[in-house]
């Protein structure tokens, strides 16, 4: 794990830029730094050691038998499997999963990426060829941004790195990005990011750069497969079983201590137990929970947990607000794009006792949700799926069983499954109309006419949605908050539940299986004995615990003048109307707007973090 960057030009100026876009991400790799250039390229590493501790491990690193240079962010799980495997291929010096990837290169070509069981961004200057392979793992897990200046090409681990040095061209702002989010609250959904001159390489892709720093077409070397009709029965629940403590246990595999986040809920839960019971004799796990004043069912089953992992370490914090706002530029900042949700600062802060208490590594249940059909969205989905397809019975019988397991009515989930299954003609128009609001805070700068809603459009509800929220919604923007916060303060974060080897498992049975009436239920009947019924037999989904009202109101004058003195200096917005909604929620206590609200300060303070420094 670290950080990466390089220049591929031929304009010996712009290589000087190599050291300062190293030091803007200096936090990435506290363990040390190297630099490789030759009269075209330039590649920078900062070191977070964790698999061969040792300097022979150290990059850029050269590959003895053909010259090739790799600077690589990451980890590949599988690299003592493959090592075995390229033994009599290669002769390795060291004992570092960075030697395996060259290896499996000279062996494989780009073919190597469909070996690699992990998280990855890297960048291969290929000698021979003298180009460079650019690539980024099946599911983006591990961050990769460029930019283009006057035929220079630019690549980093985060923007800040492609930004504001010296003699460099000027940034602006994406408006369409800007609006997305306001109005959607969309972070990470494709290539674009909210700096209009910096994109990001696509997840499962990659692209060769030549000399020039010109860019070839994208290509895949993963797609993410589509759901399958594949019945689950009682006898897979010891397969599913075993399939998800493969990758756990792939995920422990470390030369320093690993924890896990643990809520209360299904996956951080499952993955804790898993972790636990596979670890080595004599090894505890270190668990890190954000814990609510009040508590909701699932904060309040931590405790449960707690009893449960008896031999484990167990870290809590709990948040009031009171340094929210004084943290709110500083996180920003480190993650380059405005904040989502309080969730994000909650995050921050157990990664800052992660690193307090010498944790490393963590183990998160991110992913577990998209992949196991954990949100409501899901289930409106597979309604509407059943209903679309005419299956009436089966839509009614659902029905009945959701209103049983869920919280909601069964009017709304019948509702909801209509929208499912209604035209996406038609619920484009319905989220534009939805966006108004957001519109008028831009001054009409962004067509909303123009922003598209729905990325991938499936005839088939549930496997529109699947892919919406693995791809663009949730799963991206959720991957990106956990690097951001991990590197930060030198910690690595690692999620078994988006290990492609389980996705492609769990993917091929039927969604009518998988949830059964119930969400996860594929889940929750595979891990009895394993995860206590308690944790397995919750209903509702919270979320990571993280009060944003709580947090936002805590001192309300405060957060009035902080919101004024953001929004002042920010040109896009309509400074009437986002005074208005301010004193909308902070003075009259109307929270039909406060997510508004709260997007429209968290673009403020990033834009004034990125705009005035």
């Amino acid at each position: 794990m670290c950080g990466i960057t390089g220049i591929i030009s031929k304009n010996e100026e712009h290589h000087r830029w190599l050291p300062a876009m190293m030091k803007c991400i200096a936090h990435r790799g506290p363990d040390g730094e190297g630099q490789w250039s030759n009269s075209t390229v330039s590649f920078g590493h900062l070191r977070l050691s964790i698999i061969d501790l040792s300097d022979s491990a150290t990059q850029p690193m050269v590959c003895q038998a053909t010259g090739n240079i790799l600077t690589f962010n990451g980890e590949i799980y599988n690299y003592r499997e493959l090592r075995t495997e390229l033994a009599g291929h290669y002769r390795f010096r060291t004992d570092s999963d960075t030697e395996v990837i060259l290896a499996a290169y000279q062996h494989w070509g780009t073919d190597a990426l469909i070996h690699l069981r992990g998280m990855f961004a890297l960048a291969l200057y290929d000698l021979a060829r003298q180009q460079t392979l650019i690539a980024r793992d099946r599911f983006g897990i591990k961050p990769l941004y460029y930019r283009n200046i006057e035929g220079s090409f630019l690549f980093a681990s985060e923007i800040k790195a492609l930004l504001g040095l010296p003699n460099m061209p000027a940034h602006s702002v994406h408006l369409k990005k800007v609006f997305g989010f306001l109005a959607h609250r969309h972070l990470d959904t494709d290539a674009d990011t909210f700096f209009q001159e910096v994109k990001q390489i696509p997840p499962a892709t990659f692209v060769w750069v030549d000399a020039q720093g010109s860019l070839s077409n994208r290509e895949k070397h993963w797609d993410m497969p589509l759901p399958g009709e594949k019945k689950f029965e009682k006898r897979d629940q010891a397969i599913f079983r075993a399939q998800l403590e493969e990758s756990v246990d792939f995920h422990l595999r470390s030369d320093v201590p690993v924890g896990s986040f643990l809520s209360g809920g299904l996956d951080s839960s499952t993955i804790t137990c898993v972790a636990g019971n596979s670890l080595e004799i004599g090894s505890r796990l270190h668990t890190f929970s954000s814990i609510l004043e009040k508590k909701n069912e699932e904060n309040a089953l931590i405790e449960v947990m707690h009893q449960h992992l008896k031999k484990a370490i167990h870290h809590g914090i709990q948040l009031d607000g009171s340094h929210f706002l004084e943290e709110l530029p500083r996180v920003t900042y480190h993650h380059d794009e405005p904040l989502a949700d309080a969730s994000m600062y909650a995050h921050w802060e157990l990664c800052k006792v992660a690193q307090q208490n010498n944790i490393k590594v963590l183990l998160s249940g991110n992913g577990g949700d998209e992949v196991l059909g954990g949100y409501a969205s899901h289930v409106y989905a597979l309604l509407g799926r059943l209903l679309k397809r005419g299956y009436w019975s089966d839509w009614r019988r659902f029905l009945q069983d959701f209103r049983q397991n869920r919280t909601e009515g069964l009017q709304e989930l019948i509702l909801r499954s209509l929208q499912e299954a209604a035209p996406f003609t038609w619920r484009e128009q319905h989220k534009r109309r939805q966006s108004l609001f957001a519109s008028q805070l831009l001054n009409g700068n962004y067509s909303r006419s123009d922003y598209t809603f729905y990325f991938f459009k499936n005839t088939d509800p549930y496997t529109a949605n699947l892919f919406n929220n693995m791809c663009s919604w949730t799963v991206p923007p959720f991957l990106h908050y956990e690097d951001r916060n991990s590197m930060a303060f030198g910690v690595e974060i690692r999620v078994p539940m988006l290990d492609h080897v389980f996705v492609e498992y769990v993917t091929k049975h039927h969604p009518t299986d998988l949830l059964k009436g119930r969400s996860k239920q594929v889940l929750r009947d595979s891990m009895r004995d394993i995860v206590p019924d308690a944790v397995l037999d919750q209903k509702k989904k919270y979320g990571f615990a993280a009060p944003l009202e709580q947090f936002v109101t805590y001192d309300r004058s405060a957060t009035l003048r902080f919101f004024q003195e953001n929004i002042s200096k920010v040109p896009f917005f309509n400074q009437k109307i986002a005074t208005e909604l301010a004193e909308e929620v902070l003075v009259k206590n109307n929270y039909a707007r406060f997510q508004y609200f709260w997007r429209t300060l968290a673009i403020a303070v990033w834009y004034n973090a990125f705009f005035h420094g």
